[in-house]
């Protein structure tokens, strides 16, 4: 094993990087992807605030949110930089649960 570089990465090196990048996105892609994100979590309250239920309930707009967040998932596969793929996909997976958005169970 002598002259093996020993991996000194951790997961919580990778998670840091990640939280930086949220704060202060870097790159043409993890900026729109950032932007993008934060706009979904954004919309789903907004329509919250100001109709008093989830998207998801909304018989108009509910395909179109969905549509929007299935089409950001499948960003994730693109350019990421220090982006957590995992955290990203979870957290829209989460905001479609919460707001009743169906297709994200």
């Amino acid at each position: 094993m002598a002259g093996m570089i020993k991996n000194t990465v951790t997961p919580a090196y990778w998670e840091k990087q990640h939280e930086l990048m949220m704060k202060n996105p870097r790159g043409a892609h993890v900026c729109a992807l950032v932007q993008l994100y934060r706009g979904l979590h954004e919309y789903a309250a907004a329509h919250q605030r100001v109709y008093g239920s989830a998207i998801g309930d909304d018989y108009v707009l509910s395909e179109g949110f969905a549509e929007v967040c299935s089409g950001f998932l499948t960003l994730l596969n693109g350019e990421t930089g220090l982006l957590d793929c995992g955290t990203l996909d979870g957290g829209i997976r989460e905001l479609c649960r919460k707001n009743n958005v169906e297709g994200f169970e």
